[in-house]
This record gives structure tokens, C-alpha cells and sequence, in this order.
């Protein structure tokens, strides 16, 4: 299932979080590689993995 919600997202970032979370890259590395900002790696990161957790467990937006 985690593969499947991973190849929904955008490319950039599933790019980015799979480069992170799974080959154990820095940002600055990430970003080095994609040719982006370490900045725009992090959003890319938060966007994706807050969609993935979205998929997953539903809402995660936490108390508001």
C-alpha cells in the first residue's frame, strides 16, 4: 500500500522523500542531486509526507 500511495504523489516529492527517507540523504544532498534549494527540498518533504500520512491514516492536520 505504502508503494502505491508513494507512486501518487508528485514526482518532486516522491523524489525527494524516497532520495531521504529510504537512500538516507541529507537535504543539502537531495537537493545537490534534484538541483534544487535544501528550502524547497524540505517543502517537497513536508507536502509529500503529509499526503502520504493523509492516505494512510486519514486526517493528520491534528487539533486545530
Amino acid at each position: 500500500r505504502l508503494q502505491l500511495e508513494l507512486d501518487n504523489l508528485l514526482p518532486r516529492a516522491r523524489e525527494a522523500i524516497v532520495l531521504r527517507q529510504v537512500e538516507g540523504l541529507t537535504r543539502r544532498d537531495v537537493a545537490q542531486r534534484t538541483q534544487i534549494t535544501a528550502r524547497t527540498v524540505q517543502r517537497h518533504l513536508t507536502e509529500g509526507l503529509r499526503a502520504l500520512a493523509q492516505a494512510l491514516y486519514g486526517d493528520v492536520r491534528g487539533p486545530q
